[in-house]
């Protein structure tokens, strides 16, 4: 049966202009990122929080997340898939092309007042992430020569946010009281203070933690969108208050934010035999914790100065190309609608989203974002699984000569699981005698995940999705009992220009 609806399907799309030949290829293969081993340095225990030397609790939040929500450990195969397609073929964003700007909400849950960071010590953090992955940092300068060949600019920016997620003015820090101590290390830090859609913002969290640590950061895929983000000790968040040496420089952060970036510790969690998939960071036998520039333990000197080291604040002071490469490819699939985010003012907000029979492209190698226009209301379209419905789509006239998608982008109005495995399944179909053929492209969403950012979700596919003519992209429904899922519609009676189709069971 055919229907209208505003399904508000935001399909990431790359045009039929192609890339430009001078784009930078970046030396790696799949298996560099894929077998990237996973082994924890440390168990993550509560305890005094004054660190003795610098530890990172992001590889043992993956496995937590792993053991947690098993389908995780395959989205996170997806996106390092997807990080060495990208790298390999040159298919991602480039400074070159433009700075992109990623809008910050910074979460501080204090105890004390001390721990009640001011905005003056957070904005000294946002200044900072955006000298270090810009290599405008005061100690650029002080490079080695061996490796300032290789140092970059990433060409990612940092703002505070000032607009939240409803459109609203906001200045970007949320401050919330809490009596749990070592708040960071339990499950309640994201529901003490909830995060902001991860798909428009860079979520931080700045709070008690124990076991010396000094942060820890989800990697791309492999959180649900409640918890997905960075956490920071407050000790060692900026460069202004109540910092403590040797970590007061505010490279905490940016080593966390580039594990949320997706890029591994520069020795690759493992010996000389293990690497982190970048093709100009040297090998690295171990951790480094102290600033011996002379340091080499595989044969050649380690490279002690990288942020995603584990060196006291003063001796950090690159990113190579590569890394700046790698989390540029994560921008451009994984994390790419923060492209495209209106968080702060001067970021582009709106810019390519327009209606279903005409796509702007203005980065031709970035996510372009396009929805139906027009006037919104909601109903149960898709109901529970009394309902029969089995899948909804929208078609795309495809009159621009589009040739790849890359995610699909869904507003649900309402939903409800029965269980922790409650899913939809979003497709992009080829038409086929007038309708959607075949499944090209399938990705499970988890009812939870669409409840967790309150309806608004990007799924973005493991590669590029070829496709060629008109096309539908929307997703398919397998209830249990108790399920619910609705989407976006016109009301009755008004028109709108694009067509979309649902699927009844018997």
């Amino acid at each position: 049966m055919r229907k209208k609806l505003l399904f508000t399907a935001l399909v990431l799309l790359a045009s039929s202009f192609g890339y430009s030949q001078n784009r930078q290829s970046v030396k790696t293969t799949s298996s560099q990122f894929v077998n990237q081993r996973i082994t924890p340095a440390t168990d993550l225990q509560s305890g005094n929080d004054l660190a003795t030397q610098r530890t990172c609790g992001s590889v043992e939040q993956m496995r937590a997340n792993f053991a947690a929500f098993p389908e995780l450990e395959e989205s996170y195969q997806a996106h390092l898939d997807d990080v060495a397609a990208r790298l390999s073929s040159g298919n991602f964003h480039q400074p070159s092309e433009g700075v992109i700007t990623i809008p910050v909400v910074v979460h501080i849950l204090y105890r004390t007042t001390q721990q009640n960071l001011s905005t003056a010590q957070v904005l000294s953090q946002i200044d900072i992430l955006t000298a270090d992955y810009r290599r405008q940092n005061a100690n650029a300068s002080q490079t080695i020569a061996a490796f300032t060949s290789v140092a970059g600019d990433a060409g990612i920016e940092f703002c505070l946010a000032n607009k939240d997620p409803q459109g609203n003015p906001t200045g970007g820090i949320i401050r919330t009281q809490t009596q749990i101590v070592n708040i960071g290390l339990t499950n309640s830090y994201y529901v003490e203070s909830p995060a902001w859609d991860r798909n428009r913002y860079l979520n931080i969290w700045v709070c008690e933690l124990g076991s010396q640590l000094l942060g820890f950061a989800q990697f791309p895929g492999t959180a649900p969108a409640s918890r997905d983000g960075v956490v920071i000790n407050w000790r060692y968040f900026g460069d202004q208050g109540p910092v403590i040496a040797p970590y007061n420089k505010g490279r905490t952060a940016t080593h966390e934010v580039g594990h949320w970036l997706g890029l591994t510790h520069i020795w690759g969690d493992g010996n000389c035999s293990q690497d982190d998939g970048i093709s100009d960071t040297p090998l690295a036998g171990a951790a480094n914790y102290t600033c011996n520039l002379n340091k080499q333990s595989c044969g050649s000197t380690d490279m002690v100065q990288n942020y995603m080291d584990y060196t006291e604040d003063a001796c950090m002071n690159l990113f190579t190309i590569g890394q700046g490469a790698a989390m540029n490819a994560t921008l451009s699939g994984t994390r790419g609608t923060l492209v495209f985010s209106n968080g702060c003012s001067n970021t582009p907000g709106g810019a390519g989203i327009c209606d279903t029979t005409e796509v702007n492209f203005p980065l031709q190698a970035m996510p372009i974002l396009f929805s139906p226009t027009g006037p919104g209301a909601w109903g149960y379209v898709s109901g529970h699984n009394n309902f029969g419905d089995v899948s909804k789509a929208e078609r795309t006239a495809n009159t621009q000569g589009i040739t790849q998608v890359f995610g699909v982008h869904l507003q649900f109005a309402v939903a409800a699981a029965a269980n922790a495995s409650s899913k939809v399944t979003v497709h992009v179909w080829p038409e086929a005698s007038g309708a959607p053929g075949a499944p090209i492209a399938s990705m499970d969403l988890l009812i939870d995940d669409i409840i967790a950012a309150s309806g608004d979700v990007t799924v973005m596919f493991p590669a590029a999705v070829t496709v060629s003519g008109p096309f539908y992209t929307g997703f398919s429904m397998t209830y249990a009992a108790g399920d619910t899922v609705a989407v976006f519609t016109t009301p009755d009676s008004t028109s709108f220009p694009a067509t979309a189709w649902e699927e009844w069971s018997g």
